[in-house]
């Protein structure tokens, strides 16, 4: 690398015109293009560093060095004795050659996957030598190595490998035990993604960080409140302090909220003791009556905003459903008081999470046969369902898995339970009479 980068400085060092550079590798890229005095391009070289990916595409490096360079100007590749020819109709080149021509072996390629199965990982191995080459591809889980393969790589082979890993693993590690001249493809390191509940948490509060960190199969992401994410990765966005002005997509749990955000905050901080823990699902079974909440803040609520946690002074807990989807505020200051001592705070935390997760985008429409789950606001305790296009005073009649109606056949049982009845108490009746028969036709012979 040293040579090469000291050969392109000669080069442009001795260039009357304009000068430019692309980068060639696997994906190439100009770094610099139409430079006069050549200083860009000098800055570019010094800052160009080697990379680990496997392969150089020169085909398209060229194509990219012909369409940023003036018409007639020379295209320099300089590159080892591996690179290999251009295709047939590539833009015409002069070629240095750095080096000796090593036997490299690299993996090109590693990628994690979740699936109905569990957790597969996927590796490629390339060579890039000039003769048949061996080697072992090692793969550790978390420290232990669980499995191996020897490969044999023809020159310019490529060979790929799976394996189905423990739900487990949360560090997998591939090396590749080439004993080449070039190390850094030999090695790959990668972390799945965990299936449970992905968070970002803007803003310090380390008593709520413990709680989301111990949620199971979470996984929590800190980040500054002016550069949080607002792509579709957070399923939930947790802000402490002011209101995003942009909130991002998904559930939003705004804690201790100030001026100077989204939400509109009147008045001074106050203290306020619980006196309505409600009964719905974020409340129920936690002990919360009595309890003291400090840096209560009022704010304007929008319409069909929900009182969750009521206090004597303010309302603590507030949810409603806004354009990007559920939002739960927590309007107290979470450090203080003595919620964060007790154990109903990270469960009023895990639920406030799972219910915020659970409204998905609130801008997402399901498709055409998507199924819905639909969950109930936390505060309702009265359930009640009704079919869409029914009349108020009618039921629709129940159906067998068959999908014929159930009422025929349970009238056709209360039907032949009436007639059991019936040839029941006939029977009986006749018995009564013919006895009542016999004592009268008994009485008149006596």
């Amino acid at each position: 690398w040293s040579e090469a980068r000291a050969l392109a400085r000669d080069l442009l060092a001795t260039s009357s015109g304009e000068v430019g550079i692309v980068a060639m590798d696997a994906r190439p890229r100009v770094l610099v293009a139409g430079d006069p005095d050549g200083r860009a391009a000098r800055a570019a070289l010094e800052r160009l560093a080697p990379s680990i990916e496997a392969g150089a595409n020169l085909d398209q490096a060229l194509a990219l060095a012909a369409a940023v360079a003036r018409p007639g100007a020379e295209i320099v590749v300089i590159g080892d004795p591996g690179l290999g020819r251009p295709s047939a109709g590539a833009p015409p080149a002069r070629f240095e050659r750095v080096g000796s021509a090593v036997d490299n072996l690299g993996l090109s390629d590693a990628a994690l996957r979740q699936a109905a199965g569990g957790l597969w990982l996927f590796a490629r191995a390339s060579s890039f030598a000039d003769q048949a080459r061996e080697a072992r591809l090692g793969l550790w889980v978390d420290g232990s190595e669980i499995a191996s393969r020897e490969l044999t790589l023809a020159p310019g082979e490529s060979q790929d490998a799976a394996w189905s890993l423990p739900p487990s693993a949360r560090e997998v590690t591939l090396a590749l035990d080439a004993g080449d001249a070039w190390p850094d493809d030999d090695r790959r390191q990668l972390r799945p993604e965990l299936p449970g509940t992905r968070i970002q948490l803007a803003g310090e509060s380390p008593a709520l960080a413990r709680a989301l960190a111990a949620l199971p199969g979470a996984t929590l992401a800190r980040v500054g409140l002016g550069d949080y994410r607002t792509d579709a990765w957070p399923q939930v966005s947790v802000f402490v302090g002011p209101a995003p002005l942009d909130p991002p997509p998904g559930g939003l749990l705004l804690v201790r909220p100030e001026p100077g955000g989204s939400l509109a905050i009147t008045g001074e901080p106050r203290n306020g003791r619980v006196v309505d823990a409600g009964t719905g699902r974020l409340a129920e079974g936690l002990d919360l009556s009595g309890l003291n909440l400090v840096g209560l803040r009022a704010m304007e609520a929008p319409a069909g905003a929900e009182v969750l946690l009521q206090t004597d002074s303010l309302p603590a807990i507030l949810a409603w459903s806004g354009p990007t989807g559920r939002v739960m505020v927590m309007a107290f200051d979470p450090e203080r008081g003595g919620l964060m001592d007790r154990l109903a705070f990270p469960l009023l935390v895990a639920r406030a999470v799972a219910w915020l997760a659970e409204g998905g985008t609130g801008g997402a429409e399901p498709s055409v046969g998507e199924a819905v789950a639909m969950a109930p606001p936390l505060a309702e305790q009265d359930l009640r369902g009704a079919a869409e296009g029914w009349p108020a005073d009618r039921a629709r009649p129940l159906a067998v898995p068959g999908g014929r109606p159930l009422w025929p056949w349970l009238a056709g049982l209360a039907l032949l339970l009436l007639m059991i009845e019936g040839a029941w108490r006939a029977g009986l009746l006749g018995a009564a009479r013919r006895r009542t028969r016999g004592e009268a036709m008994g009485s008149g012979a006596a």
